[in-house]
């Protein structure tokens, strides 16, 4: 038996507006990670006596070595957001007000992430950007943690359709690993220049979590 067509209209309807929210979604993640680009300059040399050592010095000396480790991890972890932001809306049938909030909340922060990554990069010998640029990425991390909670939770009939228990228990570890350990690596960044650089273990244990669950339950949801 076929739907009313008030019904059909309700339920395409939804289905546009939660689409509307991953394309704007989308567009805010192209844009902060196209941004980050932008603060390695061309370096600007005499052309006098100028030479392909003198360039490439330039380019890939210090400072400039500094900026370019900030630019691929600052990619790498808007990045790992972007595919956890992906992962969660697929379990999204639904919307209300709460959820476009919380998705703009958790989009504030990503848009922040540029000048925190910038700012790390060019004064990583100080501990106020670590601190910054650590607590900028943790409260992203929350406020994604806060949104998979809303979603997965069935009262809030965001997602209508059951998640199977194993996925659950997966993204739900998943998504408390980076906040967890940028937060520690904001308390340390005062100790040493090595503790500032201690949130890099999130690529470890992101792996080895997604190797567990493979190895144990057969779960291929990390390459998804």
């Amino acid at each position: 038996m076929s739907k009313p067509p008030h019904q059909q209209h309700q339920e395409e309807r939804q289905k546009f507006q939660v689409e509307r929210m991953i394309l704007f979604t989308d567009a805010v993640f192209a844009i902060a990670i196209t941004l980050l680009i932008l603060e390695i300059k061309v370096p600007n040399l005499d052309y006098e006596n100028l030479s392909n050592e003198k360039l490439i010095q330039a380019v890939f000396g210090f400072p400039g070595f500094i900026t370019w480790i900030g630019f691929i991890i600052s990619f790498w972890v808007i990045a790992l957001y972007w595919i956890d932001h992906h992962r969660t809306f697929a379990y999204v049938d639904n919307y209300d007000g709460k959820l476009v909030f919380l998705n703009l909340l958790f989009l504030l922060s990503i848009a922040i992430m540029p000048f925190t990554s910038a700012l790390y990069s060019k004064y990583i010998d100080y501990s106020f950007p670590t601190k910054l640029y650590c607590f900028n990425i943790a409260l992203t991390g929350f406020v994604k943690l806060w949104i998979w909670y809303y979603v997965i939770n069935p009262t809030n009939k965001i997602s209508t359709n059951p998640i199977d228990h194993v996925k659950k228990r997966y993204h739900t570890l998943r998504s408390w690993v980076a906040p967890v350990i940028f937060t520690l690596t904001g308390l340390l960044a005062s100790y040493t220049n090595l503790t500032r650089l201690f949130f890099l273990i999130i690529f470890v244990v992101q792996s080895i979590l997604g190797f567990y669950f493979e190895r144990k339950y057969g779960l291929k949801e990390r390459f998804k």
